[in-house]
């Protein structure tokens, strides 16, 4: 049997990660149906009984863990669990069950298994006596390590001005990022010298590790001063709240991933995530929490560490703009109030958003608010001292200058379908699709579906589980030319890499939702475009954000080249609604039907012969019409579109 190689403590892939421990007893993480992982006991007879049930194509992929690493901390194995946790396969449900049982078991596991012929992959870890596990090491000892393991080292002169420290700057250069942004020059000196700060800069221009860095910059000074404290003693030393559970995931990896030559930990308290895992991850004592407010708030009263903010060194509000917007305000507003009750020492606020012009106050009417009353507003309301400074760079536009923006008028439905389809099949790029609601974005995917759209459109939005609305995100980031449709739950702070085209299938409500939602594409300088579905109802809305945005003239015109190409493409798409359409109907009589029943037989009725005939009649015409319509859009499909001169 094959061997490949993993590092301790990576993720792993496939439908079983085994992690080995020593002794006879061995936890486990088993995955029920809702995606949930429970920890149970298990025995030979119930392994034996579990292996008898299993699917014949389920494959096992085991990672082992020195026992040593084990013996000398505990902990380590935690993260281990939260790096399966947090890989993809794992989540999206490939990665059945997880052991921890010991190296030398593992070997003799994996032979047997070998000589019975199991398809088993077996992911070893190296044990060379010189190299230690990278569970054992410290952040100072994985630095070097990895000093030593660079065959080539990259100019990091660019961010010498800014005095980072060298944990930090290595991990910079680990990511291949040799030159700081706009944002970064301006804020990290200012922040690291302990000044409060309002920073805000368009998207996409590395907001995030503006504040990263300084609180990464303090905690390292306070270690470096004081020593590390003993765990009995630990207390909170930073806390960072955003408005999405998405941008707490992405600020808690970039935290990860520039931490990674220290010994901070960071944890996310999210929502959507079970209480029983959160409460694990607070028990851990995490130097660093990211955090939505609602969440965070709810376990202040509860947890002790979580209460206790004596020791607390920092807090970043990212997104303050749709921090200040109802339903965020007062439990973030509890929280500060909490903080600045106990506090002891220095604090260092530092809070962040796209844009100050677009910004706007609760319970103030619009046109009291001045850049500088909106600054003053902020200020009382995060606490922040007397002589924070502000760090404006945003342009007149707010929106990033390699950004194209355009429009594309649109006077019926079929139309918009029609052009939407039009732009995915011509431009061939990963694409991001806003609607305005869960309804619109769930008819626009079952339409793309029903399209063959290739690869497979992919679906966002507030009510779907966070397990799969990260898998669809990881996805979306990983395919080349896929296309995500979205409300604007995926439009606040995510930083999703490469993202040629933002198509506003709906006109966003404000000036400031355009923002966010086209700042998703033309980030860190690339380019990108913005292209806007326009319908005769939404134009005085249009009008409206134009001005709003300081637009003198309209967005330009898209010009679609091809006449019969579009006729072609509008064929499909009118096959495509009137299916979906026909769906929606039968799933709505349907509905009616079953309801209808339950109503009956509890009320111990019997229904009339003669509606159920009429509703059979209509529904059986109903899907004659589908299948027709099913069999010309597939012929349809079959048949070569025009070229397209557009670019």
């Amino acid at each position: 049997m094959g061997k490949s190689k993993a590092k301790t403590g990576g993720p792993t892939t496939g439908n079983a990660a085994k992690v080995k421990k020593q002794g006879k007893t061995r936890r486990s993480f088993k995955k029920g149906e809702n995606g949930k992982f429970r920890r149970f006991h298990k025995n030979k007879k119930n392994k034996d009984q579990e292996l008898k049930h299993k699917e014949p194509e389920t494959k096992q992929k085991k990672v082992f863990v020195p026992k040593k690493v084990m013996e000398i901390n505990p902990d380590d194995v935690e993260d281990l669990m939260d790096a399966l946790l947090e890989n993809e396969e794992f989540r999206t449900g490939s990665v059945e069950d997880v052991e921890i049982v010991d190296d030398a078991q593992g070997e003799s596991e994996s032979k047997d298994e070998e000589e019975d012929g199991e398809d088993d992959v077996e992911m070893e870890v190296e044990q060379e006596e010189k190299k230690p596990s990278s569970l054992k090491l410290s952040g100072v000892e994985r630095m070097a390590q990895w000093i030593k393991d660079s065959e080539e080292r990259l100019d990091m002169d660019n961010w010498g001005e800014l005095n980072v420290s060298e944990a930090i700057l290595c991990a910079l250069e680990s990511e291949g990022l040799t030159n700081p942004t706009e944002i970064q020059k301006n804020v990290v000196p200012l922040a690291s010298d302990g000044f409060d700060i309002f920073g805000a800069a368009e998207t996409g221009s590395g907001k995030t590790l503006a504040f990263l860095i300084p609180v990464l910059e303090n905690l390292l000074k306070h270690q470096e001063e004081h020593g590390t404290v003993d765990f009995k003693e630990k207390k909170l030393s930073a806390l960072c709240m955003a408005p999405t559970r998405e941008l707490v995931m992405q600020i808690n990896k970039e935290f990860k991933k520039f931490s990674k030559f220290t010994n901070f930990r960071t944890a996310a308290i999210i929502g959507g995530m079970s209480e029983e895992r959160q409460k694990r991850l607070l028990d851990r004592k995490p130097d660093i929490i990211i955090a939505t407010p609602g969440r965070f708030w709810s376990w202040v009263s509860k947890h002790p560490y979580a209460g206790d903010f004596t020791s607390l060194k920092n807090v970043v509000i990212d997104e303050i703009d749709r921090m200040l917007e109802k339903g965020h305000f007062r439990e973030m507003n509890e929280i500060i109030e909490k903080i600045h009750e106990q506090k002891t020492s220095r604090l260092q606020t530092l809070v962040f958003s796209a844009t100050l012009t677009f910004l706007m106050l609760p319970d103030v009417e619009k046109a009291q608010q001045t850049r500088e009353s909106k600054l003053r507003e902020i200020a009382k309301t995060s606490k922040m001292r007397k002589n924070y400074k502000v760090i404006d760079l945003t342009n007149e536009f707010a929106t990033p200058t390699t950004l194209k923006e355009r429009r594309i008028c649109c006077q019926s439905l079929l139309e918009k379908d029609s052009r939407l389809y039009y732009l995915l099949l011509t431009y061939r790029a990963r694409t991001l699709i806003f609607t305005n609601s869960i309804d619109a974005s769930q008819r626009i995917y079952s339409i793309l579906l029903k399209l063959k759209i290739s690869p497979t459109p992919l679906l966002l939005h507030a009510k779907m589980q966070e397990r799969k609305r990260l898998k669809n995100l990881d996805r979306f980031a990983s395919t080349p030319s896929s296309v995500l449709i979205a409300t604007d739950v995926a439009a606040r702070g995510l930083d999703i890499k490469n993202i040629e085209n933002v198509i506003h299938y709906q006109i966003p409500r404000t000036a400031e939702d355009y923002i966010h939602r086209s700042g998703r594409t033309a980030r860190a300088l690339k380019n990108g475009m913005s292209i806007l579905l326009l319908d005769p109802q939404d134009v005085q809305r249009y009008k409206k954000i134009c001005k709003s945005l300081h637009r003198e003239n309209e967005l330009q015109n898209l010009e679609l080249d091809n006449v019969k190409r579009l006729d072609a493409i509008k064929n499909r798409c009118y096959l495509a609604s009137e299916i979906e359409k026909l769906e929606y109907q039968l799933r709505k009589v349907s509905s009616a039907v079953n309801w209808k029943k339950r109503m009956a037989k509890e009320a111990d009725l019997e229904l009339s012969d003669e509606g159920e005939e009429d509703t059979e009649s209509d529904e059986a015409n109903k899907r004659r019409l589908k299948k027709s319509a099913e069999k010309a859009l597939k012929s349809a499909l079959t048949q070569p579109l025009p070229k397209s001169s557009l670019v």
